[in-house]
């Protein structure tokens, strides 16, 4: 989980998901705004599992290997990241490298 300053308000997420640029692939799509500091959201709807424990357990993952990333990349802004269903029948190691790979594109794009 980010900290409570570092994630994002409904008001700023409903904002930021209509107006970020998308990026995409098989099992997530991330909405980046640029911003002086690092703003993050994560959704998993209970189309990718019926099983809140996995849900929670994917969103758990997705905010850890955010935080990792965007701190070792340098990435500020407000990044939502969306969850679809493929995600959950992949590994941990394979979330953690989709993730990578996608927010590796909105740094090489900014």
């Amino acid at each position: 989980m980010l900290p409570k300053q570092a994630r994002l308000s409904r008001e700023a997420f409903t904002r930021y998901f209509a107006s970020g640029s998308r990026y995409q692939s098989p099992t997530l799509t991330v909405i980046y705004t640029p911003g002086p500091s690092l703003l993050g959201a994560i959704v998993v709807s209970k189309k990718v599992s019926k099983s809140a424990v996995t849900r929670n357990t994917i969103r758990r993952r997705l905010y850890a290997t955010l935080r990792a990333t965007a701190a070792a990349r340098g990435l500020m802004g407000a990044v939502i990241v969306v969850a679809k269903p493929p995600l959950a029948a992949l590994p941990r190691t394979a979330q953690h490298e989709a993730l990578g790979e996608l927010l590796s594109q909105v740094r090489k794009a900014r």
